[in-house]
């Protein structure tokens, strides 16, 4: 039973890539110009393996534990690449959680919507004291375009 649940998982999660995929190339996710700025990021690159093995191994109910825990963790002495790594696990699983849906016609889990994910990200910048309005364009330009082309990249392998 285990192995034929990790296996759908692992299917969905191919199904998964190759919508997000096809929405790129169609121009309905992000700038094609932003993706050209991608360089390798390790606080984004954990984030993303991170969500999706929880995804593997627990599902959608793993995820939404982690990105909680993940934003309840931080504090005053957290980095920014702290917050880079939760917001990655926390957009990863808005991708996963907005293909899902899509992919087989249920509704999505408000959790993972996307203005809860960006309140989260919100609360957590200011957290460590960055008003998240101060970096906007590293968000929109960087972040956000780093976390597409690394669960791409991620999931192609």
């Amino acid at each position: 039973m285990f192995t034929k649940r990790k296996s759908l998982k692992s299917t969905l999660l191919t199904l998964l890539t190759l919508f997000m995929l096809s929405m790129h190339l169609h121009g309905k996710n992000i700038d094609s110009n932003a993706t050209k700025q991608h360089k390798k990021d390790k606080a984004i690159a954990l984030g993303v393996k991170t969500a999706i093995m929880i995804y593997t191994d627990t599902g959608m109910l793993g995820l939404k534990d982690a990105v909680k825990k993940c934003y309840e963790d931080i504090t005053k002495n957290t980095t920014t690449d702290d917050i880079k790594r939760c917001f990655a696990i926390d957009l990863t699983s808005n991708y996963i959680d907005t293909g899902f849906s899509k992919l087989m016609k249920f509704p999505p889990n408000e959790f993972f919507h996307m203005n809860f994910v960006k309140f989260r990200l919100i609360k957590g910048l200011e957290k460590i004291s960055i008003d998240a309005k101060d970096i906007r364009d590293t968000i929109s330009n960087t972040w956000v375009p780093n976390i597409v082309k690394e669960y791409e990249a991620t999931m192609l392998q």
